[in-house]
Order: structure tokens, then C-alpha cells, then sequence
């Protein structure tokens, strides 16, 4: 009994000294309790992420369930105390995690804060680890059913000191996020001293953006633009110029207008100059900064010059009848009406006619773009692909962008009518030319935007904007007659429609509006080359058009060579008429934006 009691004494003697050793000094108790190191811990972060992140070559094993939630804890802890050392998680904490989880803690002997749950501790990382593996931001991956923690981590300077400040942004709501440089190559911004991060696991273009990306305008840093004009301009109206009539008809009735048998060749409607032009645009511009919204662009375009010709001749004999119709204000007979010049009319006049009519129309300007809202990806979407990205395959994949126009606009619209006219008759010769020609300029402010949205390869562009400002009319009316008589030739001002009464250049300026709409519809062929296809349209809305200023009011007293003296009315004479312009039609071309 005495041998009894001894031990039991000698015993609890030793437990007692035993626990007192271990709880003076836990680390000298064994390597049960081993603090982790810095490299542990941040392994344990990696273990957070690590079934939300893009896969990795070498796949981890699966850490133990209790590492991300109590790590996740100590991290919000030591940011919230503002401490900024990492040793502060002690395994005492860890093993109750572990075992308040119902799972084994941590073993012993491999000195990363690692176990497989069974207490032999031999499982350890396959390769170092990088800051910038540490920050990737979730992604779904494999096994994230076990998951339970929270899916984003705080990755402020505070708990990762190994990145430099510049690669968080506040964005002003007093937390840090981190900077996304893999956008950089789609955005052409400079990423200097950020970690490369593929843009993938940034979640594409529209997330970059989000967390703290340079904001670029859709119109990218410098863009050029080709297209192939196939437009439609508004007719000429003319009245009629030349009319016949059958060879049987008498002369006071030869090619008068109103008459059943009178046939118009020329003139008459507003078919003229109507026909399909070709033409051509060029747009390039650049972007003020690598990360400004604001660019410069610089237009032009123009349609080829558009001719109408018109030729009419008679035989020696001159048949078949031609005239000219005028509306004669002072006839020998009767009362004013419809009248002809006769240009050949068998058998004593013989003759022929020639008219031509001529159009040209261009313009350009230069603008300030203005980039004033859109989800900005800096560029296509195939350029965030090649770098990487996956815009096509995220859920934004749609990118648009909505711009500010405000600049410059000149506008030129040319027009012309000459007619050239001989008659031959057995005593004499007369040659006669005149000219009506219509000259617009217009010099305004032009306001408008432009919308362009982009999905994947396909885009959409939609153009409105008006310009408002002075256009500069100019009239030119001229005519001349060369008579050859007996050897004489003599040359008189004016002919029929133009004659001295009206003969002179009159110019007035006017206010006009020129709007224009257009819709582009793009396929991104390249990274930088796309095709365009879309329709376009322009209106002016005040311009001199030189059928509306020819007078068919005509006193014959005033034909060359007058009859003098010369009574009134002094006809044809000059009157402003206005009209209209427009233009429309297909275009396609390509851009190459970079």
C-alpha cells in the first residue's frame, strides 16, 4: 500500500511539471504545436482561391476544409487591426478550427501548416508560389461544391505588401481593388511595374474596366476608314428645251407646246442628272492621349462628276422639224403664248442642237469627338480574344459606346446647262451658246453623335448630325450669237434664254441646314482590319440649282440682233428660286483601327 501511494505521488508530480514546461514555452512541448511560417500562410490563401481559379498546370491537391475559412478570418482580423504581420495565426487557433469542424488538425513534421487529415502530414505543394496567383480573383472551378467560405478576397496592400501601390485603385469608394494589366494589351494602355495577369481570369474586358482599367473610347487610338460610294442624287428640273413635230405640221405650229402632235426631246421633268454615281469617303482621325475620351477626326467625300448630253441634228433638207419653245410675250399677232424658235424646218432652215448638263457634289469637315458614355473594351473584341481574354465567351460580351460630334462642315454642289445651237439658212449663219450654271458653298457648325455597339466580330454604327450655317449662292447666266453673213461675222450678247436682260453673275447667301443620317453595319476580319456595309444619306436644304433660273418668258424684239428700238417687257429676266439637295445611298469599304 505504502509502494502504492508513493507512485500515485511521484506521478502526479510529474503531470504537473509537465504541463506547467508547456504552457511556460508551447513551442519546446514538440513539434505538435509548431508555429507556421509566412510561406504557409499565404499557401493557405492560395488554398482560398484555389477552386475558383483557372486551372494550373500542375494541378494542388486539395488542402484541408478547415484552412480557407479560418484563414479567410484571420486575414479580415489582422485588417481590421491594422497589423500587418502574418505570424499572428498560432496553431492553437488552427486546431480548434480543425477540431471544432470535426475534421483532424494539422499534423506535424512538414513545417507548412499542411496536413491530409490523418496526421501524417506528407503532402506538400508541387511549385512556389506568385503574388499574382495569390490575387487571381475566382473563377468556378473544380470541387467548389466544398466551398463555403466567401468568393473574393481582400488583396489590399495591407495583407499582400509583396505589389507595389500602383496596382490598386480606390475608384472613390475608400476600398482597394486590384488593377487588372492584362487589359492593357486590349486597351493599349501601359501597364509598367503591375504583374501580368491574363485577361481571363479578370473576367474579360468589361470586368477590367470595372476594377479600375483606363477607360478607352470605342474609337480606339488611330482609325482609318475607306468606302466605296454607290449614292443617288436628286433629279435637275428643267423646262422643256427642244421639241418636234411631223413633217407636215405648218410652221406657226411647228413644235408649239399644248398642240397634240408636239413631242418634247429634251426637258420637260426632273429626271435629270438622277442617274447612280460612284464615289468614294475617307475618314481617318486619332485619339488626343492613350487614355483621353476626347479624339480628332477629319471626312471627305465625293461623287464623280455626272454628265446628260442631248444631241439633235436635221438633214440639209431640214427634215425632221426641230424647235425651240418659248413663251412669246409680244407676237406679231394675237395675244402672248406659246411660241417656238424654229432650228430647222424643210425646206429653208436647216440646223442642229446640243445640250449638255454636268453635276459635282463633295464635301468635308473636321470634328472633335467626344466620348460621353458606353462600356469601353479599347478596342474589338478579337483583340481582347488574342490577348487572352474571353469577351466572346463572357456574359457581357456586348460592348457600345456613344459619342459627342461637334466640329466643321463644307458642302459643294456644282451645276451646269450649256446648250449650243446652229442655224444655217440660204443667206445667212447663226451660232449660238448659253450657259446657266449654279454655284453653292456651305460653311456651318455641324453638332451631331454617333452610337456604335460591338458584339464579338459583328458591329453597328449609327451616325446622326446636322450641320447649320451660310450657303453661298452663285447664278451665272451667259449667252452670245455669232452671225455669219456674206462673209461677215458679227458677234452679239445673249442668244434666246439668255439674253442682255437677264446676262450676269448674281450672288446671296442664305441659311441652310445639311443633315445627315447613317447606319454601318461591321465584321472584324483581323485584329485591326474590319468590313463595312451600310447606307447613308445627306440633305441640303437651300441651294440655286440652275434649271429653276431659266425664263422661258421671251419678248423676240430682244434676240440678237435686236430690233430697234426695243419695246417692253424687258424678258427673260433673273429671279432668285430656291430649291433642295439630297443625296443617298450604299457605301462599303473597310477600317483599320488600332
Amino acid at each position: 500500500m505504502r509502494a502504492f501511494l508513493t507512485g500515485l505521488i511521484f506521478g502526479f508530480i510529474c503531470f504537473c511539471g509537465e504541463s506547467q514546461v508547456d504552457a511556460a514555452d508551447p513551442a519546446a512541448a514538440g513539434t505538435r504545436y509548431r508555429k507556421p511560417d509566412l510561406r504557409a500562410l499565404k499557401a493557405d490563401t492560395l488554398a482560398a482561391q484555389r477552386f475558383h481559379a483557372p486551372p494550373r498546370p500542375k494541378r494542388l491537391r486539395r488542402p484541408p476544409s478547415w484552412a480557407p475559412s479560418r484563414a479567410l478570418a484571420r486575414m479580415a482580423q489582422l485588417e481590421d487591426g491594422g497589423a500587418d504581420d502574418l505570424g499572428g495565426l498560432d496553431n492553437d487557433d488552427l486546431l480548434d478550427e480543425g477540431e471544432s469542424a470535426g475534421r483532424d488538425p494539422p499534423a506535424a513534421g512538414n513545417g507548412n501548416g499542411y496536413g491530409n487529415g490523418n496526421g501524417n502530414g506528407d503532402e506538400e505543394l508541387e511549385e512556389p508560389l506568385s503574388v499574382e496567383e495569390l490575387i487571381a480573383p475566382p473563377t468556378l472551378g473544380v470541387d467548389s461544391h466544398d466551398w463555403q467560405g466567401p468568393t473574393t478576397l481582400d488583396v489590399s496592400p495591407s495583407v499582400l505588401p509583396g505589389l507595389p501601390p500602383s496596382s490598386f485603385h480606390s475608384h472613390g469608394t475608400g476600398q482597394e481593388t486590384p488593377y487588372c494589366p492584362g487589359c492593357a494589351a486590349c486597351q493599349g494602355s501601359p501597364a509598367e511595374s503591375v504583374p501580368s495577369i491574363a485577361v481571363s481570369s479578370c473576367g474579360g474586358c468589361a470586368t477590367c474596366q470595372a476594377s479600375g482599367g483606363c477607360r478607352q473610347p470605342c474609337l480606339g487610338k488611330y482609325w482609318f476608314r475607306a468606302d466605296y460610294l454607290h449614292w443617288w442624287g436628286s433629279g435637275l428640273g428643267l423646262p422643256p428645251l427642244v421639241t418636234t413635230s411631223p413633217d407636215n405640221t405648218p410652221a406657226d405650229e411647228a413644235g408649239e407646246l399644248e398642240l397634240p402632235n408636239t413631242r418634247i426631246l429634251f426637258g420637260g421633268n426632273e429626271n435629270h442628272l438622277d442617274d447612280a454615281r460612284s464615289g468614294a469617303r475617307i475618314r481617318l482621325g486619332m485619339r488626343l492621349g492613350p487614355c483621353s475620351s476626347y479624339g480628332v477626326e477629319g471626312e471627305y467625300f465625293g461623287l464623280e462628276d455626272e454628265t446628260d448630253r442631248f444631241f439633235a441634228s436635221s438633214g440639209a433638207d431640214g427634215s425632221p422639224i426641230l424647235a425651240r419653245p418659248i413663251f412669246n410675250l409680244v407676237p406679231l399677232v394675237g395675244l402672248p403664248g406659246e411660241d417656238t424658235r424654229l432650228i430647222s424646218f424643210a425646206p429653208d432652215i436647216s440646223g442642229s442642237i446640243g445640250i449638255e448638263l454636268s453635276s459635282e457634289f463633295h464635301s468635308g469637315g473636321i470634328r472633335l469627338r467626344m466620348n460621353v458614355g458606353g462600356s469601353h473594351c479599347g478596342g474589338s473584341c478579337l483583340s481582347c480574344s488574342s490577348s487572352g481574354g474571353s469577351c466572346c465567351g463572357a456574359r457581357k460580351s456586348k460592348q457600345w459606346c456613344f459619342d459627342f460630334l461637334a466640329g466643321y462642315r463644307y458642302v459643294e454642289l456644282n451645276e451646269r446647262i450649256g446648250i449650243e445651237e446652229r442655224l444655217v439658212s440660204p443667206i445667212d449663219q447663226f451660232d449660238i451658246r448659253e450657259r446657266f450654271e449654279g454655284r453653292n458653298e456651305f460653311h456651318g457648325l455641324e453638332l451631331g453623335c454617333l452610337y456604335e455597339l460591338r458584339c464579338c466580330r459583328l458591329s453597328m454604327e449609327f451616325l446622326s448630325k446636322v450641320a447649320v450655317g451660310n450657303s453661298r449662292q452663285t447664278v451665272i447666266i451667259d449667252g452670245t450669237t455669232v452671225q455669219t453673213a456674206g462673209g461677215i461675222t458679227e458677234t452679239f450678247p445673249g442668244g434666246l434664254l439668255a439674253q442682255r436682260t437677264n446676262i450676269g453673275a448674281y450672288t446671296y447667301d442664305e441659311l441652310a441646314f445639311v443633315p445627315e443620317l447613317g447606319l454601318t453595319v461591321g465584321y472584324q476580319i483581323t485584329k485591326f482590319l474590319s468590313a463595312n456595309f451600310g447606307y447613308s444619306m445627306v440633305y441640303w436644304s437651300n441651294v440655286a440649282r440652275p434649271g429653276q433660273f431659266i425664263d422661258r418668258d421671251v419678248n423676240p424684239n430682244l434676240i440678237p440682233p435686236e430690233v430697234v428700238p426695243v419695246t417692253s417687257p424687258l424678258r427673260p429676266e433673273f429671279t432668285p428660286n430656291r430649291t433642295d439637295f439630297w443625296a443617298h445611298g450604299i457605301n462599303f469599304g473597310l477600317e483599320y483601327r488600332i
